[in-house]
């Protein structure tokens, strides 16, 4: 049987017995490593490392599109969205033969200001080989539990996408299992994830939510911000500086936004924490029904403020007004009133 172990290939005929990091343990006192490449075989059978067992790899395009907008839908493979002098969009796919011809490519025409968009998916009827998770996964005779989780085991080959776009272009992440990096567009962003994680440079706006594990990383917003988590998978913007912010941790997932120039509405009713670091903020909403830490270490002209769970809820400066209730646990601190 054929799998891989934190990225390299393992072929061998013996039952597994544990795999513990970077080392595996078979039932026979055989053991291989595969971050130094150490065999042994004390036993019957054959341990192969980095065994060649995908099919032949090739590349599509670049073929090229004339669009507006970029939508990526559900996509499995991983995805590069490179900025480039480039009127429309270039694709180019490489992988496995079957599993890159099942990645399509379609232009709609969009009417008015929407303008025409190119939507990247896959063919759901391809046959892809599934990952496999250490929590619930059997090798030779062997069930493995949730205490190898540091481990990641998957098998199959992998698919590459390559999107070359103009600077300003719109992009709408709709998530799978496939991460995503993006350049810098100077553009909207839309991201949905789910389990793969979406990296993004420069954008002009943000509309992020996370839907499972799955992070998403922006490096600058010049615009407004919307951000949701609604999983386990953290939103984290690191520069720029949004001219609004829109924020709600329904779940684990944890927010954080480095600079807002402008009025920020932020809510928790989750564990994860929501954090705004810097800015001033002419008005400023903040509710914490959850467990989470809601932190805002800017300046805010106007203050509502709602405390009703067992999370604190902190405001650096507050320079006039405030609106303040607390019916939770938790603390409501005001370090500085003007």
């Amino acid at each position: 049987m054929a799998f891989t172990v934190n990225d390299r290939v393992i072929d061998s005929d013996k039952a597994v017995r544990s795999i513990v990091n970077d080392t595996v343990y078979f039932a026979d006192g055989s053991w291989c490593n595969v971050r130094t490449g150490q065999v042994h075989n004390g036993g019957p059978g054959y341990i192969n490392l980095d065994t060649d067992v995908s099919p032949d790899r090739v590349t599509l395009g670049p073929t090229r599109y004339q669009a507006d907008r970029l939508i990526l839908s559900r996509l499995k493979a991983d995805v590069t969205v490179e900025v480039a002098d480039v009127s429309g969009f270039e694709v180019t796919v490489t992988g496995p033969d079957d599993l890159a011809r099942a990645v399509r490519c379609n232009v709609a025409t969009g009417t008015g200001e929407t303008g025409s968009v190119l939507r990247i998916d896959e063919d759901s009827t391809a046959a892809r080989p599934a990952s496999l998770s250490t929590s619930n996964m059997r090798v030779g005779s062997l069930r493995f539990g949730s205490f190898f989780s540091q481990t990641t085991i998957q098998s199959g080959p992998s698919v590459q996408v390559l999107v070359k776009v103009p600077p300003g272009t719109s992009v709408n992440v709709d998530g799978d299992s496939g991460d995503v990096v993006i350049g810098d567009t100077h553009g909207p962003l839309f991201v949905e994830a789910r389990s793969g994680n979406v990296t993004a440079g420069q954008v002009s706006s943000a509309d992020l939510t996370t839907l499972a594990s799955g992070d998403i990383e922006v490096a600058a917003v010049s615009g407004p911000v919307t951000a949701k988590t609604r999983a386990s998978g953290d939103i984290n913007i690191l520069g720029g500086s949004a001219t609004s912010l829109d924020a709600n941790v329904s779940a684990s997932g944890e927010i954080e936004v480095v600079r807002v120039n402008g009025p920020v509405e932020a809510e928790i009713n989750g564990s994860g924490d929501l954090t705004v670091v810097f800015g001033y903020h002419p008005r400023l909403t903040a509710t914490n029904n959850g467990s989470g830490e809601l932190t805002i270490d800017g300046t805010a002209g106007t203050a509502n403020l709602k405390l009703n769970g067992s999370g604190d809820l902190k405001v650096n400066i507050v320079e006039g007004e405030i609106q303040k209730r607390r019916r939770g646990s938790g603390d409501l601190i005001i370090e500085r009133q003007l």
